[in-house]
């Protein structure tokens, strides 16, 4: 994917903007002025996105290993268990 010169100016501009509220201060997002959370937890912080990509990955990486695990089912002994008692962990 491609970003406009615009798109970094944005990102940086809210990156900057939660710099100012790094903990919770009871006011409006300094990113978007929404009174319902506050910078750290706004979609258009960039921060926050990349943390969400960054989990989707180690999430999406464990299931794949979960998904090998009981591809071999039958016959992958004491493996089989602990693969589907990590399947279930993705419920939660």
């Amino acid at each position: 994917m491609r970003f406009t010169v615009e798109q970094y100016d944005a990102a940086s501009a809210h990156l900057q903007d939660a710099r100012t509220q790094l903990e919770p201060d009871g006011h409006c997002c300094h990113c978007c002025a929404d009174s319902g959370h506050q910078a750290f937890e706004c979609g258009r912080n960039p921060l926050v996105a990349m943390a969400m990509g960054i989990r989707i990955v180690d999430r999406a990486t464990a299931l794949h290993d979960i998904i090998h695990a009981l591809g071999d089912y039958p016959r992958c002994g004491p493996l089989e268990l602990t693969a589907i008692e990590r399947l279930h962990e993705f419920g939660t």
